[in-house]
Parts: structure tokens; sequence; C-alpha cells
């Protein structure tokens, strides 16, 4: 009865958890594990690369409603932070293709604190905050995590001519 008792603790407060794990957070996805969204409703704002580089080619982000909010009192800036890998398979003049999406930081700000940064174990910053003391819940994380995945999916390189594997992306949310 007394093991039973202990079990039935324990399942409790690992059930109530509110933080999600890094290890779910910080993450390699390939696009085909990511929500899909009919194309043809997506509309992109385009730009080019690097502006002092014309010639480099252009990038279309998709511009995607993000609603999330979460105690408008703090004014939480969060910042997420990753790579995009690209298939091989690509024509020149055509858009690169996404083949996976890595988040390995992430940065969170609010009004009368110290700036937070997270990251997997491979990014680790010197200033790192444990993963535990992350002020936001597991559904606002997750909310971020998915959307930041899909919004990487959908953008599109189109790099004049240039053999590039991947780059660094990142997206500011703000929560209130």
């Amino acid at each position: 009865m007394k093991k039973l008792l202990i079990i039935s603790i324990y399942l409790l407060l690992v059930s109530c958890r509110t933080l999600m794990l890094s290890e779910q957070f910080f993450v390699t996805v390939s696009t085909k594990d990511v929500t899909n969204v009919p194309i043809d409703s997506i509309s992109f704002r385009t730009s080019y690369i690097e502006d002092d580089c014309v010639s480099c080619g252009t990038v279309s982000e998709p511009l995607f409603d993000c609603d999330i909010k979460y105690d408008t009192l703090s004014h939480y800036t969060v910042i997420v932070m990753g790579k995009i890998v690209f298939d091989n398979n690509c024509q020149n003049g055509q858009y690169r293709k996404v083949d996976s999406i890595e988040i390995n930081r992430l940065v969170i700000d609010r009004q009368h604190f110290p700036r937070e940064f997270y990251s997997d174990l491979d990014h680790k910053w010197s200033r790192n905050t444990q993963w535990e003391e992350c002020p936001l819940p597991k559904n606002i994380l997750k909310k971020i995590r998915n959307d930041f995945l899909k919004r990487k999916k959908y953008i599109r390189y189109n790099f004049n001519g240039l053999d590039v594997k991947s780059v660094s992306e990142s997206y500011c949310y703000r929560l209130y």
C-alpha cells in the first residue's frame, strides 16, 4: 500500500510539471514533421539576403499571423534562434527547399528582469540560465516552437549561384 501511495504521488508530480523539457524545445525537425499549410494561402514578403549585395539573392518570408499572449504586464519578448538546413537537390534559379529546421537558442526579455539566455548543449552561452528556471509555461513554449518551425519551413531562399548548405535564422515574439 505504501508503494502504491509513493508511485501515485510521483505520477501526480510528474504530470503536473509545467515546464517543457529542454530536449523537447531544442530540436532538429524534418520539414515532413512540421504542420502543413496550403501554399496558395500564404503571402510572402521578399527582400534581399544582404542589402549590400543585391546579386547574392533574395529571401521571401511567409506572413503568418502570430498572436501568442502571456503575462501582458511583464512585456515578454522571446527571441528564438536556430538554423535552416537546405535540401541538396536544387536547380539554379529556384528557391532552396528547406530540409530541416533546428532550434538551438532562446532569449527571454521582460520588464524589470535581466535578460535570460537558454540553449541546447552544443550552443551554450557563458551566461546560460538553467532551463528549469524558464518563466514561460509549457503551453506557451510549445506554441512558440511550433510557430517558429512552421514559419521557417515555408521561408524561401534564392541564392544566385551560391552553394549554401544552411543559414542561421531567428524570430522575435512579443507576448503582450
